[in-house]
């Protein structure tokens, strides 16, 4: 049934937001906010053995489109990328929340338990998203521009809203908000700086992208559990490429007596790339 597959989403989206509004405000126009000075974005992760992927999802794109030319952000040149390196929470906050921004736009893979799309993004002129997957059995499609969200499951679309009194409408509005705040720089500011300490593993591991590209990485993890605003984060993980390239984050966090593992896979970086409402 539609509405059970998205509960535990939901209830990880409903963590995540109220984590939201302690630290990370997302605004309503749609743009990245933080009341931090410094933001930070997600990083790379490695797919646990129970958020397997299943064939990528494809949004009609060009897999293979040209990256534009990229600088390394000064936040993030100023810091080492080593095997066994370690660093501050708020160090690597500050680089990473530049770095899917560095390139304007791009595509990434987001999976976990019931929810597995391919979600193309940009921040130009507005952060705006397009997620083509699946929420449990159920085929989903969804856009989000200039604050709002519209989410098609088949039906056509709704506008999802997550103060809504229909229950479709309210959980196709979290499990939204859940993709969008995932792909916030702002959230991965306050996110990785909660976090006192990270640590890179000793080497590089070569991680195979959706696009069939392969990357060695350097596997930065979070030392400890820790909490975010309130919300209990199990562990955090963050993969980068040569000069700081974004390939993945995986974030494990324990929701209604479950352990549920949400990963992202970017690639695609710096893709010409335009999201059209679905409303």
């Amino acid at each position: 049934m539609r509405t059970r597959a998205m509960i535990v989403t939901a209830a990880a989206a409903v963590v995540l937001l109220a984590g939201c509004g302690e630290g990370t405000t997302p605004s309503t126009d749609g743009a990245p906010s933080s009341r931090s000075t410094t933001g930070a974005t997600g990083a790379p992760g490695t797919p646990s053995a129970s958020g397997t992927p299943s064939s990528p999802v494809t949004d009609g794109a060009s897999p293979n489109a040209p990256a534009a030319a990229r600088e390394v952000p000064a936040e993030c040149a100023a810091l080492p990328l080593a095997g066994g390196g370690t660093y501050t929470g708020k160090a690597l906050g500050a680089c990473v929340a530049t770095t899917l921004p560095s390139y304007g736009s791009g595509r990434m893979r987001m999976f976990g338990d019931d929810l597995d799309g391919t979600v193309a993004f940009t921040y130009t002129p507005e952060y705006a998203f397009e997620v083509v997957g699946k929420n449990g059995p159920e085929n989903i499609r969804m856009t989000y521009n200039d604050g709002t969200i519209w989410v098609d499951q088949g039906d056509g679309p709704v506008r999802g809203d997550v103060k809504s009194e229909k229950q479709e409408e309210m959980l196709a509005g979290l499990v939204a908000e859940m993709y969008r705040v995932y792909s916030d720089p702002a959230m991965y500011a306050d996110l990785v700086q909660s976090s006192k300490a990270w640590t890179a593993d000793s080497g590089t591991k070569a991680v195979e992208l959706p696009d069939g590209s392969s990357v060695d990485a350097f596997r930065i993890v979070s030392d400890k559990p820790f909490t975010w605003n309130g919300a209990p984060i199990d562990e955090y993980v963050v993969e980068f490429g040569a000069d700081w390239v974004p390939v993945s984050a995986a974030a494990t966090m324990s929701v209604m007596g479950q352990r549920s593992t949400i990963t992202q896979l970017f690639y695609d970086l710096g893709a010409d790339i335009t999201i059209t409402p679905l409303g």
